[in-house]
């Protein structure tokens, strides 16, 4: 059982690290987008 019990944490933590990733991106995106979206409101402003 001690054989297994390896490459079930690696597993594991290779789905932490994926998921991690895709809050990570997840998050950037939206502030990307929020940062658009104020830009794109502040120049119909300043027009």
């Amino acid at each position: 059982m001690s054989v297994n019990t390896p490459s079930q944490e690696t597993e594991y933590e290779v789905d932490t690290s994926i998921n991690d990733a895709k809050w990570l991106l997840g998050s950037v995106a939206t502030l990307g987008f929020i940062v658009i979206g104020l830009g794109l409101f502040a120049s119909t402003l300043a027009v």
